[in-house]
């Protein structure tokens, strides 16, 4: 595509990514309306999810990083998620400092629910598209993702003389 071409295609780049981004919060917004009717925080889901999908059991202090959050939050989350039944805690036998953490049947049924309804979200959001259309559009978004990390691992000076040499060849009003 020639410099022109693609100073032309700009508006419709960016209507591509407003479409994707609302997309994605529409996705969310189904998903979070599918969990509140399972009656769990969504907070809580997210760590039933986590523990659910990983075999070794992290602590607590192992959660607040994956999720990024204080150490506080994640003992309130869990706090309530066994309150509620859906965790169990034990102190680890060999570091008595140290909760490992165990998803209960209850628990287990509410990840269960929710791939399902998950798996009818996604069904939905994809009915009436073909295979084919799948693999073009996973295609395009990996070329994307693909020129953004490589936008990413641009130096920042690079980028910063770059933006500031457009700037002098702009008018600013």
């Amino acid at each position: 595509m020639e410099d022109r071409e693609r100073q032309a295609a700009v508006p419709e780049f960016r209507h591509i990514i407003r479409s994707i981004s609302h997309t994605d919060r529409m996705h969310h917004c189904s998903i979070e309306k599918r969990v509140q009717a399972l009656g769990i925080h969504r907070s809580q889901h997210m760590i039933l999810m986590y523990l659910a999908r990983n075999e070794k059991v992290p602590s607590q202090k192992e959660l607040a990083k994956v999720f990024n959050v204080s150490t506080a939050a994640i003992a309130n989350t869990m706090k309530n998620l066994e309150k509620s039944g859906y965790i169990c805690r034990v102190s680890d036998e060999d570091d008595t400092r140290k909760n490992i953490i165990n998803i209960t049947e209850k628990g287990r049924k509410i990840v269960e629910i929710s791939r399902n309804e998950f798996d009818a979200v996604d069904r939905e959001m994809f009915k009436g598209v073909t295979d084919d259309q799948i693999k073009v559009f996973c295609d395009v978004l990996d070329i994307l993702k693909s020129n953004l990390r490589q936008l990413e691992e641009a130096e920042y000076d690079e980028q910063t003389k770059k933006v500031k040499g457009r700037m002098k060849n702009e008018t600013l009003v």
